[in-house]
């Protein structure tokens, strides 16, 4: 297995905590050549881990999918939503819980089809979320006024290329 400790103080963003838990992630004849620093955060480390595992695609650099495996993945998350739209109509925390995070997963594994640097896109979005401000979109049904963020005057969308 990969030394945990070096590739932390080489890198500084290796999101497992210690050998045991890399092992752990890493095992079940999972291959060892991922890069999983590209993906910067450990849950989508993880899903990486299953794509490489079951050879499901993976990107090796920021790229749009194919139209078909846009529509595949597309149908992919709206079909988790469902789940958790219907979990909480039923009034089941379980069932939404578990919907909610089968919804992470199934987009974080497209992120790592489009070969996206999630962690660093993350910060990126975060970054420029936490510049906008309190206002109403007027699309979006909100249950309170001034309940949305909206963009501030020259927002600027994060560059994936660029993360």
């Amino acid at each position: 297995p990969r030394d945990i400790k070096m590739a932390t103080e080489e890198q500084g963003s290796f999101a497992f905590e210690s050998e045991a838990e890399y092992a752990v992630a890493s095992s079940s004849e999972a291959p060892q050549d991922v890069d999983l620093d590209m993906y910067g955060d450990r849950e989508t480390q993880m899903v990486a881990l299953l794509h490489k595992k079951f050879g499901f695609k993976m990107g090796e650099s920021p790229r749009l999918l194919t139209e078909g495996d846009a529509r595949a993945r597309s149908e992919f998350m709206a079909e988790e939503l469902q789940e958790f739209i219907d979990a909480q109509a039923q009034g089941r925390l379980d069932l939404a819980a578990d919907a909610l995070v089968d919804l992470v997963y199934v987009a974080k594994g497209t992120a790592v089809m489009m070969g996206l640097p999630w962690g660093a896109l993350w910060d990126d979005v975060h970054e420029c979320n936490m510049r906008k401000q309190i206002g109403n979109v007027a699309h979006r049904p909100s249950s309170a006024p001034g309940a949305d963020l909206i963009k501030p005057p020259g927002w600027v969308p994060p560059d994936p290329s660029s993360s």
